[in-house]
């Protein structure tokens, strides 16, 4: 009779033994399933480095310094461009005048001309004239390349040395009929049209120039205007850096994880919403300069941005665990 209690307690020790050993082996086979799934899912992740962009971040108070330095370089030569646009119109109003001035010296009748003398004078003072407005030109020049004067007022001065110059040629018509050699003085006016025209080709190249260049800072200006950095000028934004060696796991609508140590207790925080064309060289996630590209990031839990790094899986691995379906259960 005595042995029958014993054999039930010896039972019942083997049977929580082999419970314990079940719940063991469940657990062993458990930790182990974990494991590897969670490791297989840092192999197969992109990192990413996240960066929260704000008006007031270091990046974009640079990008804020080049896009004020591309607006002063664009409104230069735009500047330039409209006083050549200005010059090039009096240009050309002169070589015409110069070749109706030089048409009527080639057919103008000898005498009819008032005193040689006054008009020697005229013009001694004409030249003068020529002079220092060729000097007012300069420096109207040099002053709107300062930013002290306008367009117009080059346009005025310019205009104004053309209107001496043609003066001084009808003043030598006028001495040609008076009996001077028109020969010589057609001559001079033929020089005088030559340079013109050369001053004038030389312009329209200049010109041509600067119509490229402002192509060319048009297109700077669109491309950096869709980057995140000229963005966060206005709006902070969530932005990730990849680098190159994670960029294939990474497309628009993957879903993005804040994980423990970037390996464990992954949890999903928001998703890609866009990923920016371009080049960027900046810190990865382990720390190290490295080439990429930025993505926008939608991040249902803003907190997750202050997070050394962030790993964006496919939706086809994310397909059982939404983002979505991960926040709201939080």
């Amino acid at each position: 009779m005595a042995t029958e209690p014993a054999q039930t307690a010896e039972r019942a020790s083997s049977a929580r033994t082999r419970f314990l050993s079940l719940v063991t082996l469940v657990g062993f086979v458990s930790a182990v399933v974990f494991v590897g799934h969670e490791t297989y899912l840092a192999f197969t992740d992109s990192f990413v480095a996240p960066i929260i962009l704000s008006p007031d971040n270091e990046l974009v108070l640079q990008n804020k310094m080049k896009a004020g330095e591309l607006y002063a370089e664009r409104t230069k030569a735009s500047s330039l461009r409209d006083s050549l646009e200005q010059e090039i119109a009096a240009g050309e109003n002169a070589v015409t005048r110069l070749g109706s001035l030089l048409a009527s010296v080639s057919k103008a009748p000898p005498g009819g001309a008032p005193s040689e003398l006054a008009l020697w004078d005229q013009r001694r003072v004409l030249l003068e004239m020529v002079e220092q407005q060729g000097a007012l030109v300069a420096d109207a020049q040099a002053n709107l390349d300062a930013g002290l004067v306008t367009k117009t007022d080059v346009a005025k001065e310019v205009h104004t040395l053309s209107q001496i110059r043609i003066a001084l040629l009808e003043n030598d018509r006028t001495l040609l009929e008076s009996g001077l050699s028109r020969t010589e003085q057609g001559t001079r006016i033929e020089l005088e049209l030559l340079k013109l025209q050369t001053e004038l080709r030389g312009k329209s190249a200049e010109r041509a120039v600067l119509g490229e260049k402002l192509r060319m800072l048009d297109e700077l200006e669109e491309q950096l205007r869709g980057r995140p950095i000229f963005q966060a000028m206005s709006r902070s934004l969530d932005v990730a850096f990849i680098p190159y060696t994670q960029l294939e796991g990474v497309a628009e609508g993957g879903a993005v994880y804040d994980c423990l140590w970037g390996l464990l207790f992954c949890e999903a925080v928001g998703t890609v919403s866009e990923l920016v064309p371009g080049e960027a060289i900046l810190t990865d996630p382990w720390g190290n300069q490295a080439r990429g590209q930025y993505a926008v990031l939608q991040l249902l839990d803003h907190e997750a941005a202050k997070s050394k790094s962030l790993r964006v899986r496919t939706a086809r691995d994310a397909a059982d665990r939404g983002p979505r379906d991960h926040v709201a259960s939080r």
